[in-house]
């Protein structure tokens, strides 16, 4: 699909948003263009996240709607401001993450705009997402919009399906101790959930995400007792309780805390 054919279907189409949000401030400044097309970016109401033309990392919006933004670190940035008709498409994008703090700062450009923007690690007033400041300027011009909203991490897709645990800090695992198998876990994305079997119990719990961290929420198992593997079981629950960071090597997951870990390989 050629660059103009994405960009009618973008600034046609309509937006369905995913992203939960607080409630963010959005504010203007050296506003001095507006574009033609307003009433027809108005109408930007219920494009789906599959019909952009990559998956994102991050999506935002502003607390009324009337702006949205879709980021995937590697291939571009889509931005919609339905009341002034701003369309953005962008092919490419430069990331910055500091160290220590996971905030993320990534400026990106197409033929009309430039846009520049900082994904905070303070979350909304809600606490369902981060607040997020981007910065809009028509190229040639020194006239800025700024905008303030609130977005979600979305997850890399490659945690879809189905990983088995390998080793456990740093300790490769005896398939032997287990009735039914290495433990496993199963990821899905698009319901928020991770199931899977601890090595003894069955596990199911919802899933989300920071920068590099999966938050795992709500975990419950079943009531088996299964002596060794039952204390292995519980040092894996134990490790994503704490919400580890999560780093995918190939078909290898790696959870890490500052001390502990789980090692896993996809199988599905």
């Amino acid at each position: 699909m050629n660059n103009r054919l994405i960009h009618m279907l973008f600034l046609f189409g309509t937006l369905f948003f995913t992203s939960s949000c607080g409630a963010p401030k959005e504010s203007t400044t050296n506003q001095k263009y507006t574009t033609p097309k307003v009433e027809q970016a108005r109408k930007i109401d219920d494009m789906k996240k599959e019909e952009l033309p990559f998956v994102s990392d991050f999506i935002a919006k502003g607390s009324d709607g009337s702006w949205s933004v879709f980021i995937n670190y590697k291939e571009g940035i889509a931005f919609v401001d339905k009341n002034r008709g701003i369309s953005i498409l962008t092919e490419n994008l430069t990331k910055n993450v500091t160290a220590g703090t996971n905030v993320v700062s990534i400026s990106s450009q197409s033929k009309e705009y430039e846009l520049k923007i900082l994904i905070d690690v303070v979350d909304c007033e809600s606490n369902e997402g981060k607040i997020i400041n981007i910065m809009l300027r028509k190229n040639g011009t020194k006239n800025e919009i700024d905008y303030e909203g609130c977005g979600n991490y979305q997850g890399s897709q490659q945690l879809n399906d189905i990983w088995v645990v390998q080793e456990l800090n740093g300790k490769k695992l005896d398939e032997s101790i287990f009735s039914n198998g290495l433990p496993t876990l199963e990821f899905n994305l698009k319901e928020g959930k991770v199931g899977g079997n601890g090595g003894c119990n069955q596990i199911n719990g919802g899933i989300s995400f920071n920068y590099d961290q999966i938050l795992f929420s709500k975990l419950a198992t079943t009531r088996m007792y299964c002596n060794e593997a039952s204390d292995i079981e519980n040092e894996i629950l134990s490790i994503l309780r704490l919400n580890p960071s999560y780093k995918i090597d190939n078909l290898t997951l790696h959870l890490e805390l500052p001390k502990k870990s789980i090692t896993l390989k996809k199988i599905d």
